[in-house]
């Protein structure tokens, strides 16, 4: 059945989709339905989604109880392929397939859209290094910056 959630996607997501299903599967797990509709709510949203409007999607599409949900959803952040932003949301990460944990994202404040960006690695570490020197604080996760999209800035 993950095989008809993952199938309805265009073929860029789809690419996406067979990289994460196989992420899932190399840690272990089974790609159920639920995880496949998670998977796909998460993959098709430019937003942070708290774990409630998840829920709520991915149970529009198969359905899934809210422990499972959340089982779920904890499992996926710690293989990597999602992160927690801003107030409890959760974005898929576009960049899952790198080795590396620190990740920039730009949150628009006006229409909560995020964007996962890829700065070079020496860029990065540069600003990682940068706060660890000023504040003697390990860095790892990711950083946000807001401000205002393309779209939104007019």
């Amino acid at each position: 059945m993950s095989k008809k959630i993952s199938s309805e996607l265009p073929m860029a997501l789809q690419t996406i989709m067979n990289a994460a299903e196989q992420k899932i599967s190399s840690a272990g797990f089974r790609l159920t339905t639920g995880r496949a509709a998670l998977l796909k709510v998460l993959i098709t949203s430019n937003k942070p989604l708290k774990i409630a409007d998840l829920y709520l999607a991915a149970n529009k599409i198969t359905k899934i109880d809210r422990v499972s949900a959340y089982r779920i959803i904890s499992a996926f952040k710690e293989i990597g392929l999602v992160h927690s932003v801003g107030d409890g949301g959760f974005v898929f990460c576009t960049h899952f397939q790198e080795k590396e944990d620190h990740h920039l994202y730009l949150v628009c404040e006006d229409c909560d859209n995020i964007e996962e960006i890829n700065l070079p690695e020496k860029f990065k570490m540069t600003i990682y290094q940068q706060i660890k020197d000023f504040s003697n604080f390990k860095t790892h996760g990711s950083i946000q910056i807001t401000g205002s999209c393309q779209s939104c800035k007019g």
